[in-house]
This record gives structure tokens, C-alpha cells and sequence, in this order.
């Protein structure tokens, strides 16, 4: 009935593993989990050895292929129709997680995406960045997530039909910020996304610089996609703010201005207090300069 898919790189995923098995013992619906260990690295060993367990499958590709190329795997290797993906540095909030999730199956959908929360409070101030983003940007209660549904999306904790997953995963490039290509071709192909309230909690937080790294890299990939028409122009916040702004002609104007204060936006979002309007602004200069090359 459920096929549980956790792709899996350099992270101990028994933590989230043992909560699951845990959860099963109580239901008398069939589900398998799939884990799929992405290339060698320090926890395969640890990993591979949940599969004692008989519920459980262990997968390893020979190279680290990246995240999408992974979840095509393992959905490849599903015995069933239903295919609930999680990432390997989560774990569910409530004691009831797939339950909630069974309970949803019969009901109309091609996805059903469950939220994700943040620890109460972080103590490392050296991942201050990620988690104030995650905690403000990507958490949103259920009424608000309900206002646009495929834009309130991350792909950390959704179940799927396999029939619309092989529909949508055509592009299995390793990029960071697909997840935006895959909510653009959930809306184009209008898809039934129905959204719940089951989060899981984040643990896996990146240091500030490799998180404002990221985060830029994410950008440079948008204007990858939007080149290769596999997202609209102005499918995001990020794209939007630039489309005001060339409408009103300010993008160079804006861009001038941001050259001038980057050290002091970088130092900001490197230290104990980072602030969010920082990251915006850095990654909205970023992508003028990226489209301004188009123009």
C-alpha cells in the first residue's frame, strides 16, 4: 500500500529509520521502506545494516548521482503505487506520522505534502542562517500553505502517485533548488496537491557560508531552468521582485547599490544574527546580474 523512499548521502539515517519501524508496529497496512545510499561514504556500513529488518530494503549506487537521480531509483524499486519520500536528516513530529498519511490514501490526489518544522531553539549560532530561513521562509502553517499549494511546497516529506512522480522527474540533473521545477510542473500539469497537517523536523542545518553558498548556487540554477523553459519567469518571489523592478526601471540602479554594501550583507549573514532581508537582497542582486546577460 505505501512504499517509504529515504535517498540517503553521508548522513545516519537509523534515527529516522527506528521512528518508522516503530510506527509500523501499531499498523496493519502493508508498507515497505526503501533506503538508497548514494555513493560510498562514512555512514554506508551503519546504514546497510537496518536492513535486518525485513521491512526494510537497503540500496547503494555505485557513485554519488545526486538527490533526483536517487528518488527515480527508488521509485523504480517500489512495489507499490503510493511512494512517501523523506529526506534522510528528518524526523516525524507526531507519534501518529503515517498514520495521518494512511488515512489520506483513499482520497483523491497526485500529492499530498505533510510540512516540515525546526527545532524550538538552535544553539549553534555557526547554522544561525539556515535555520532562521527554514524556521521563517519554509515552515507555514496549514491556512497558509493552503493559499497556493504548489509554491508551499518542499520535497522533504510528500507522498506521491508513482505515475505522476515518473510524469514530473524527467530532468534527473544533480542541481540544487529543483524543487521549484518540480512544484512549476506540479501547477502547469495540474496536478491535485492536497495539504496536511504532518510535519517532520529538519536536523540536517548547513554552516552559515556553505548555506549562503547554497542559496546562491540555487539561484544561478533558476536562471538555468528559466533558459531551458523549465520554469515560468515568474513562477517565484525572487522573480517577481525583479520583474517590478525592470518595469519600473531600478534593476541596475538596484544592482549599483547592492555592489556597494555586499561586505557588509556577507559579513551580516555570516555571523550570530543573520537577517533574512540580507539574504534577499544578496540573492536578488545575484540574479540581476545572472539576467542581465540575457538583455
Amino acid at each position: 500500500m505505501l512504499s517509504i523512499l529515504i535517498p540517503c548521502y553521508n548522513y545516519d539515517v537509523t534515527a529516522l529509520v527506528e521512528e518508522l519501524l516503530k510506527q509500523l508496529e501499531t499498523l496493519n497496512d502493508q508498507v515497505e521502506i526503501i533506503v538508497l545510499d548514494d555513493g560510498k561514504h562514512s555512514y554506508n556500513t551503519v546504514n546497510k545494516k537496518l536492513s535486518d529488518d525485513e521491512q526494510l530494503t537497503y540500496l547503494q549506487n555505485k557513485t554519488n548521482l545526486g538527490r533526483t537521480k536517487s528518488r527515480q531509483t527508488l521509485a523504480e524499486a517500489a512495489q507499490f503505487d503510493n511512494l512517501l519520500f523523506l529526506d534522510a536528516d528528518v524526523l516525524p513530529v507526531q507519534p501518529q506520522f503515517l498514520q495521518k498519511y494512511l488515512d489520506k490514501l483513499s482520497e483523491d490526489f497526485g500529492l499530498i505534502y505533510g510540512g516540515n518544522s525546526y527545532q524550538y531553539k538552535l544553539i549553534d549560532n555557526s547554522k544561525r542562517l539556515h535555520y532562521k530561513f527554514g524556521k521563517h521562509r519554509e515552515v507555514r502553517k496549514l491556512e497558509e500553505r493552503l493559499k497556493n499549494p504548489y509554491l508551499n511546497f518542499t520535497s522533504q516529506n510528500f507522498i506521491i502517485k508513482k505515475s505522476v512522480f515518473f510524469s514530473l522527474n524527467t530532468n534527473q540533473t544533480n542541481k540544487y533548488g529543483y524543487d521549484l521545477v518540480f512544484s512549476f510542473k506540479l501547477k502547469q500539469q495540474k496536478i491535485k496537491v492536497l495539504q496536511i497537517d504532518n510535519p517532520v523536523l529538519h536536523l540536517g542545518l548547513n554552516h552559515n557560508q556553505a548555506f549562503l553558498d547554497k542559496s546562491l548556487q540555487a539561484v544561478t540554477n533558476l536562471v538555468e531552468f528559466e533558459r531551458k523553459a523549465e520554469i515560468s519567469m515568474t513562477h517565484t518571489r525572487l522573480q517577481k521582485a525583479y520583474k517590478t523592478l525592470t518595469d519600473y526601471k531600478l534593476a541596475k540602479f538596484f544592482n549599483t547599490i547592492i555592489d556597494i554594501i555586499k561586505p557588509i550583507l556577507e559579513r551580516n549573514l555570516k555571523s550570530s544574527k543573520p537577517k533574512l532581508i540580507a539574504l534577499d537582497l544578496m540573492k536578488l542582486q545575484h540574479y540581476i546580474s545572472l539576467r542581465s546577460k540575457d538583455l
